[in-house]
């Protein structure tokens, strides 16, 4: 009984931050899509930025770094519990 209530819990927790990385990993995905269209936008205006078009874009990149690095360093988090999940299902198995 035990151990089903343990797999339970387990499936439910991959599977609710499973859902919610999917739709950071969208989120930010998005995010770099526009930034991509808005540079092709006025590359072919051939457009020349403002200075504070530059700076805003120098955090908009400084941003999307940080959200993709803290999107990598959460799957791989919760990679690393899962796999000790899994050995510990193994190791309590009946």
């Amino acid at each position: 009984f035990v151990v089903w209530i343990f797999e339970f819990d387990c499936s439910n927790l991959m599977r609710c931050t499973g859902s919610k990385r999917w739709c950071e990993e969208e989120a930010y995905n998005e995010k770099q899509a526009e930034r991509e269209a808005r540079k092709r936008e006025q590359a072919t205006k051939k457009q020349k930025e403002t200075t504070a078009e530059l700076i805003d874009d120098e955090e908009e990149v400084h941003t999307l770094q940080l959200t993709a690095k803290r999107i990598e360093l959460n799957r791989r988090e919760f990679d690393l519990l899962d796999w000790s999940l899994n050995g510990a299902r193994i190791f309590f198995k009946d």
